[in-house]
């Protein structure tokens, strides 16, 4: 089985505290219970959106949950089922694998503090002086810088949890998490983003599998044929076939 928490950035940081786009984290499981299906020449994972399930639920806080605490359970949160209608695209293949996604959104909502950066003016960096030969004239750009102080205020902040589990059939073959809570503009597309990621990294886990499955028979030849080599000629019988003495 192979986890892995990656680090993913679909957008540019904003000044505004309260509004910024945090780097997307996320913990990605592969249970590695497709590589029968993926051997097929020309297949890829697809989902099947009539299948998805979704639940969502919102909690308003009082206090602020993360002050002094490493995190908050997505258990506090009620989630009802509801209709989801967004559709993922699926890419076209020869041997389409369908899957089908279990859904479940948190939300909470907690008074916190934001960051506003107020114009302040500009401030003087220098200038550069330049010389026109052709008429005789002297050109001096005066260049400045903008400045913003940052004015902190009450605010309530909303913070959202994405959880996906993805089954073939009735049979779980691995999940996409939020790495933690963390603040979305668009749901929808960051579940589809998820989704694009949970397929990509199985498919790419099993052509690394296959390639590492591949080495590890090329290097027991290697091995075998540099043992049964008694002479020059045996030897350069064995690194014609790829082989390398240092490789093994």
């Amino acid at each position: 089985m192979s986890t892995r928490n990656k680090w993913q950035i679909f957008g540019l940081l904003i000044l505004a505290g309260c509004t910024s786009e945090q780097p997307l984290e996320f913990s990605y499981k592969n249970l590695n219970k497709l590589d029968k299906d993926l051997v097929q020449p020309n297949a890829c994972l697809v989902i099947d959106n009539n299948k998805t399930t979704f639940k969502k639920g919102h909690k308003n806080l009082s206090i602020d949950p993360f002050l002094g605490q490493e995190g908050y359970s997505t258990a506090s949160v009620s989630k009802q089922n509801r209709p989801y209608d967004n559709q993922y695209e699926n890419q076209s293949c020869k041997n389409p694998i369908e899957l089908t996604r279990k859904i479940e959104v948190s939300s909470i909502s907690y008074p916190s503090s934001c960051l506003h950066f107020q114009y302040a003016g500009n401030i003087y960096t220098g200038s550069t002086t330049s010389y026109n030969s052709w008429n005789d004239t002297i050109t001096t750009d005066i260049h400045s810088r903008a400045i913003y102080n940052p004015i902190e205020y009450a605010c309530v902040r909303t913070s959202y949890y994405i959880d996906i589990d993805f089954y073939k059939g009735n049979q779980r073959i691995g999940n996409i998490e939020s790495g933690k809570w963390q603040s979305h503009r668009d749901i929808d597309d960051t579940i589809n983003k998820f989704t694009r990621i949970f397929i990509d990294n199985v498919q790419q886990d099993y052509v690394d599998k296959v390639r590492q499955e591949q080495n590890k028979e090329q290097q027991q030849h290697c091995a075998a044929c540099f043992d049964n080599s008694k002479t020059f000629f045996d030897n350069l019988r064995c690194s014609l076939r790829g082989c390398s003495p240092d490789e093994i």
